[in-house]
C-alpha cells in the first residue's frame, strides 16, 4: 500500500486503502497543471500518478465517535472524485475537467512499468481548485524526493526499534543470522493480507536458529500492532518504528509502499526483496535448505 498523503492527515486509523475509483468524466471543470521538480535528474518514462479529492477534515473532526467517522469516510469514498494525470517528458503535469475542491496530487517515478517497477522518486502536493476557477489552475512545482532503493547485494542500513515491552534493540544484533524483515502497519490492508503467508513461513522455519523473523510496524501508536499481534497470533519478533512521517528508516531502505519484505543474509546484505505470497516460503526454503 502506498504511503498516502491521507495518512499524514491523520486518517490512518480509518484504514484508508488505495481503492480504484472510476475516473471522473464530467465535462464541467477546469484544466489543472503543474511541474515536477526533482532534486536530481529523473527520467519520467514510467510514472504512477494520482489526482484525487481530499475529504472535508472539519466535517470529519466534528463527528463524535470513531465508528461515526469510519461510516462517514466509507460513504465519502464512494463519491470521491479522481482524475487521470498526464505527465509529459519534460515533467509537466496536466489534469483535465477538474471540479472545485481540495485534491492531493501524488506521483511515483519508476524504473520499469507497474507492477514490477522500483520507485526512484516520489512527490505529493495538496491542490485547491476554487469554486470560481476558470481556464487553467496552475499548482506550481512538485518537489520530488529521489530515492535510492536497496539492490540485491547491498548492505542494509542498521536501525533501532522498540519492542512491545518498551526495550530498544537494533537490527545489527541479528548479524550472523538470516533475517526476514517485514515493514508493515495495521492500517495497511495488503500488509494484513500478507500475515497468513508470514505465519506459514514461521510455522515452517521458525524453529531454525539460523533465522530471525522481524516485523516492524509503522503505526502511529504501539497499541495498534501490539493488539493485532496478540489477537492474530504473530509470535515472531515484533518491533515498532512509529509513524511513517516521523522515522527515516523506510527512506533509508528506499521504501515507498508497504508491505516491504526483505531477506537479509548473515553478512547483512540484501538477498531478496519485494517478497510476497508463496515466494516468501520458497526463498527461505532455497536459502536455508542450501545451508544446512
Amino acid at each position: 500500500m502506498k504511503k498516502l498523503l491521507l495518512t499524514s492527515l491523520g486518517l490512518a486509523s480509518l484504514a484508508f486503502t488505495a481503492l480504484s475509483f472510476a475516473a471522473d468524466t464530467t465535462p464541467q471543470g477546469v484544466a489543472v497543471t503543474g511541474h515536477l521538480n526533482p532534486s536530481s535528474k529523473v527520467d519520467f518514462k514510467y510514472v504512477s500518478a494520482e489526482f484525487g479529492e481530499l475529504p472535508d477534515m472539519e466535517a470529519l473532526a466534528k463527528l463524535p465517535t470513531q465508528e461515526a467517522k469510519r461510516a462517514w469516510f466509507e460513504k465519502w469514498q464512494t463519491t470521491r472524485h479522481e482524475y487521470p494525470s498526464t505527465i509529459l517528458p519534460d515533467g509537466t503535469v496536466k489534469v483535465e475537467g477538474v471540479l472545485p475542491g481540495h485534491y492531493a496530487f501524488q506521483i511515483e517515478v519508476l524504473d520499469a512499468p507497474e507492477p514490477h517497477g522500483e520507485t526512484l522518486a516520489e512527490g505529493e502536493k495538496v491542490v485547491l481548485v476554487p469554486p470560481n476557477a476558470k481556464g487553467t489552475v496552475d499548482f506550481g512545482p512538485v518537489d520530488l524526493k529521489v530515492l535510492k532503493p536497496l539492490k540485491v547485494g547491498d548492505a542494509v542500513p542498521d536501525f533501532s526499534f522498540s519492542m512491545f515491552d518498551g526495550k530498544t534493540h537494533a537490527l545489527a544484533e541479528f548479524r550472523g543470522k538470516w533475517v526476514l524483515l517485514d515493514f508493515w502497519a495495521t492500517w495497511c490492508g495488503p500488509c494484513c493480507g500478507e500475515m497468513p503467508n508470514l505465519k506459514a513461513a514461521h510455522d515452517a522455519f521458525g524453529k531454525d536458529n539460523r533465522l530471525v523473523m522481524l516485523s516492524v510496524s509503522l503505526d502511529e501508536e504501539m497499541a495498534a500492532p501490539r493488539d493485532y499481534a496478540k489477537k492474530n497470533g504473530l509470535t515472531w519478533t515484533q518491533g515498532f518504528l512509529g509513524d511513517w512521517s516521523k522515522t527515516k528508516v523506510p527512506d533509508s531502505y528506499g521504501i515507498f509502499g508497504i508491505p516491504a519484505i526483505f531477506l537479509i543474509s548473515p553478512e547483512g546484505k540484501v538477498v531478496a526483496k519485494n517478497l510476497r505470497g508463496e515466494l516468501i516460503g520458497k526463498v527461505l526454503a532455497d536459502k536455508l535448505g542450501k545451508l544446512k
